[in-house]
């Protein structure tokens, strides 16, 4: 052996002294610090159970179970994802077959509420005047002043906004089921410029809230404005 490997000999010894103090100090070091003896290698002969190798065995389990919770979160995002991409074709599918105005207007209502669940659904376009063969419709809102204020901020922005909103904004957009309405998606119906709303409900206060994502919402928004823009240019 040389000089050079003795004296490394003697320093890893010393080395393992400090270690083996400083556990036996504290006993309840791999408590505080269990990401190390999760990363750690023991080994034992004997068939008797070894409380460090158990605390390890534990730990890891632990971690294990925590990883298949994430990788089933995960793939239940990936099935609610697929599964709303596949409704977001059977509505362009249903607005491509639509050979009037009306019929555009019954199709986008049915599709939503059978094929996305929602409890009510609004659609309101602000004209000029009503389309011909839509009179009393109450889809269509003939520009008036003040009609729009409660909506303005929303318009000007354009994006989907999700919710609770006020009792006159839902009696605007629902009427007499507008106190049902406990949450919303609020979504502008843009081409150049936004020139109508498409509203949908849930009675469950909790279905859409601020803080969800809203790439969905903005998609749906896309496909409706542009079958509708083509009859209301």
């Amino acid at each position: 052996m040389t000089t050079q490997q003795r004296q490394g000999k003697r320093t890893n010894s010393g080395m393992d002294d400090i270690v083996s103090e400083h556990l036996k100090r504290h006993p309840d070091f791999f408590d505080k610090y269990p990401e190390i003896l999760a990363a750690m290698h023991l080994q034992h002969d004997s068939g008797a159970a070894v409380s460090l190798i158990e605390r390890q065995v534990s730990i890891l389990r632990e971690q294990n179970l925590q990883y298949r919770h994430k990788l089933d979160q995960l793939i239940e995002n990936a099935k609610a994802n697929d599964a709303l991409h596949q409704r977001l074709h059977q509505l362009t599918l249903g607005v491509m077959e639509c050979d009037s105005l009306t019929t555009l207007l019954d199709t986008v209502r049915r599709i939503l509420e059978e094929e996305f669940a929602a409890d009510e659904v609004a659609l309101r376009f602000f004209v000029d005047e009503v389309p011909e063969g839509c009179a009393g419709r109450s889809e269509f809102v003939v520009h008036r002043p003040g009609v729009l204020e409660s909506f303005e901020t929303l318009l000007s922005r354009g994006k989907p906004v999700c919710g609770e909103f006020r009792l006159t904004q839902k009696r605007f957009l629902f009427a007499t089921r507008a106190e049902d309405v406990m949450s919303m998606a609020l979504v502008p119906l843009c081409d150049d410029s936004c020139f109508g709303l498409l509203a949908i409900g849930s009675y469950d206060e909790a279905h859409f809230n601020p803080g969800q994502g809203i790439d969905f919402l903005a998609q749906l928004a896309g496909i409706v404005s542009r079958a509708f823009s083509t009859y209301l240019e």
